[in-house]
């Protein structure tokens, strides 16, 4: 339907003259427009409610029963909603066992001895609980996936040894750390105990075995 100035023009006898430039724009406009629309950054609010249903699944249900549509399902949202933030199960494990390593952090209070004793009593605690298949379902899916190796690194290992690497700065400040010590020796010797002993051959690791541990790596540091 014409407007009543192009009828108006009609009637004054003047051609109707379409300038095609700003329909153009108003095209381009339109479109981008859309485009805008359509990309809207991802919600964090959103996150926590996809990690949420992935850890009440990973503790209720054996690692291999954890589907990516039953966490959707768990969630309230799509499958495709999943997949838009996590391109698979284990990437999406990452997070979860990110958000549980934190909740299990321990202040740094007192010697770095007992704080080294905590930590490595909360890390037995979640390496001992439901999250343990996890864990090592992951960490067997990193050797052929590399993309998941280097999100396994970037989004949990990373994470956690820079708080670790925070709280030995902190220990050197106050003189009971050697200041040319090796970082990577010392948590490697820590958590590739833990690793190899309780995901690898199964072997407990009881309190006298931390302390034990504890003692050997301040005996190098002091």
């Amino acid at each position: 339907m014409r407007s009543l100035h192009q009828m108006a023009m009609y009637r004054l006898g003047q051609p109707l003259r379409i300038n095609r430039v700003d329909v153009s724009r108003c095209m381009e406009n339109s479109v981008h427009k859309r485009v805008v629309t359509l990309g809207r950054p991802r919600s964090q609010e959103l996150d926590d409610v996809i990690i949420q249903a992935a850890t009440r699944l990973i503790r209720d249900l054996s690692y291999a029963e954890v589907t990516m549509e039953a966490v959707a399902s768990k969630a309230g949202v799509s499958k495709a909603t999943v997949y838009r933030r996590w391109p698979n199960k284990a990437a999406l494990t990452v997070d979860v066992l990110l958000r549980q390593a934190l909740v299990m952090q321990v202040p740094f209070q007192g010697a770095y001895r007992e704080h080294l004793i905590r930590g490595m009593l909360g890390l037995r605690e979640m390496l001992s609980s439901v999250f343990a298949e996890a864990i090592v379902s992951v960490i067997v899916e990193t050797q052929k996936n590399e993309a998941l190796r280097g999100h396994f690194y970037s989004g949990f290992i990373s994470k956690m040894q820079a708080i670790g690497d925070a709280n030995l700065e902190l220990a050197i400040e106050r003189g009971e750390v050697r200041a040319d010590i090796s970082k990577d020796m010392i948590f490697d010797q820590i958590f590739g105990t833990f690793y190899y002993r309780l995901l690898v051959v199964h072997k407990p690791i009881d309190d006298a075995y931390i302390e034990q541990i504890v003692d050997n790596v301040i005996r190098q540091i002091e």
